[in-house]
């Protein structure tokens, strides 16, 4: 029997909620079509199509806002690397067409600096700008900087203000570069110190994100830009994805635990660029950032949609993991908001919430602001090895945990959290629970989210197949219940519905 040992009473790290960041990178219909319609035409209503709010779509903007991902990182990753930001300001009508080799589109720069900056006000997100080192000039990301957080009396601030915007949106997060392994790690860090100075020269107190490397590369890569920038980099950037969909033989349960060993593999990547940072810099001062992370294991465009409740289930085990590396992970965001790659799926004329979706949105909204102490014993399985048609063969892993945990507490609010996933494909586990440092006779109250198959998912037939089910349990026995293939939230609130 497995078993999960709680103490509240010892934190163990702040828990951010940059955590809980999402990706909107102007690829497949992320942006155009998917989110941004444009300003509502004659003719809208008798087409059926969706209301909009100054060019971006409310049913998606709804979920968005319910949403509220801790930050919003913009333009992208590749596309970051080719685009020109006077290119997305001043009326759309004048707004140059390029088009973005990268994923071999038209751009049409309808969505631009304000446009983005206007959607993280909407859906409270903090905003996360990756600026061009590819074919741009460090005082091109200067004055983007500048436009963004200067005064009205700078030349890019008087800009900002012909454009409407008087007061400066003070956007601190800034990463100088994505993607550019090509070029090689002296390159991209002689090419990040370059622009970090003409950065920081228009605001100091911006944070940078270095380019870091990916599980290809990672090693070495990250000797390097960390031993030439560590003085011009508040973050060290990392990509991390994965995901299993096929296996030998078909088997659906060495499928399912083949692919939610990824779990393990991401955080790894995560994990070994917090231990080169420690390693390098002994003062600290530095954390790791997460550009990019979720499962990509099929292709639709090129991109990963239709996520599923297995998918669920490596988000949750992958956010444990950042609690666990709380103090070393200043921010992560998911693939994409929205469609290729993202927790939010929409058709022309439907939208709806992956249970990818759920996971960070009951992680967002019920997790606490410090991890605790959270320990967890019991059953593991052998991961059987697969494959994927977007990248090399993926290795077996041997001692996967069917139970993973996370525990956490908000003392301001009177909250504290346990989080649980159980990886079993088919079996319920009976769990004992050991929990202390809870103030006395405050009853829990379940967030249970699961599926009859894990490879079920959400559809624009039936968008709410799967979400989360809440009820109160008061005082929790001693062996809990958790479902095959769930993610359980259980809380406990000196007031409860204070939220």
């Amino acid at each position: 029997m497995a078993s999960i040992n709680v103490d509240f009473s010892v934190g163990q790290g702040a828990i951010s909620s940059r955590l809980y960041g999402a990706g909107l990178e102007h690829v497949g219909a992320s942006v155009y079509g998917g989110f941004w319609t444009g300003p509502a035409r004659p003719g809208d209503e008798s087409r059926s199509a969706p209301p909009v709010h100054i060019g971006w779509r409310e049913d998606v903007l709804t979920l968005a806002r319910a949403l509220r991902p801790g930050i919003l990182r913009w333009p992208g990753g590749p596309f970051s690397q080719s685009y020109r930001w006077r290119d997305g300001v001043g009326p759309r009508g004048d707004r140059p067409l390029r088009f973005d080799h990268y994923w071999a589109k038209p751009e049409p720069n309808h969505v631009g600096t304000d446009e983005f900056l206007d959607l993280c006000r909407w859906i409270d997100a903090e905003p996360a700008i990756t600026v061009n080192t590819r074919s741009a000039r460090p005082e091109e990301a200067a004055a983007w900087v500048e436009y963004c957080n200067g005064s009205m009396l700078t030349s890019a601030g008087a800009l900002r203000l012909a454009n409407g915007q008087p007061n400066p949106w003070n956007a601190r997060l800034w990463s100088v570069g994505s993607n550019n392994w090509d070029m090689g790690a002296p390159e991209a860090a002689r090419r990040h110190n370059l622009f970090a100075r003409a950065m920081r020269g228009v605001d100091p107190g911006i944070e940078l994100t270095a380019i870091g490397g990916n599980p290809s590369n990672q090693s070495e890569w990250d000797k390097v830009v960390i031993g030439q920038t560590a003085e011009q980099f508040r973050h060290l950037g990392v990509w991390a994805f994965d995901g299993v969909a096929s296996v030998e033989g078909d088997n659906p349960e060495d499928l399912f635990h083949a692919h939610v060993a990824s779990a393990e593999r991401i955080l790894w990547t995560i994990s070994n660029a917090a231990y080169r940072l420690d390693e390098m810099m002994l003062n600290g001062g530095a954390y790791v950032g997460v550009d990019g992370w979720g499962i990509w294991k099929q292709s639709r465009q090129g991109l990963q949609h239709d996520y599923d409740m297995s998918d669920a289930l490596i988000a949750a085990t992958v956010l444990h993991g950042l609690h666990r590396l709380a103090p070393r992970v200043g921010y992560a965001a998911w693939g994409n908001l929205v469609n290729a790659l993202g927790l939010i799926q929409a058709t022309e004329r439907a939208c709806w919430a992956t249970p990818v979706y759920h996971i960070m949105k009951m992680f967002r909204d019920l997790h606490g602001t410090e991890a605790t102490r959270c320990t967890v014993a019991g059953p593991a399985v052998a991961a059987p090895g697969g494959n994927s048609p977007v990248r090399s063969s993926r290795p077996p892993y041997k001692g996967m945990a069917l139970i993973d945990a996370s525990a956490s507490r908000d003392v301001a609010r009177g909250r504290y959290t346990l989080s649980v996933v159980n990886r079993s494909f088919s079996d319920r586990h009976d769990v004992e629970i050991d929990v202390k440092g809870l103030p006395t006779g405050i009853g829990a109250t379940s967030h249970l989210l699961r599926a009859e198959s894990p490879f079920a998912a959400n559809s624009a037939k039936e968008p709410r197949a799967i979400e989360p089910f809440v009820f109160p349990i008061g005082q929790i026995p001693r062996e809990y219940p958790f479902p095959a293939h769930s993610v359980t939230v259980l809380i406990w609130e000196e007031t409860p519905g204070l939220t």
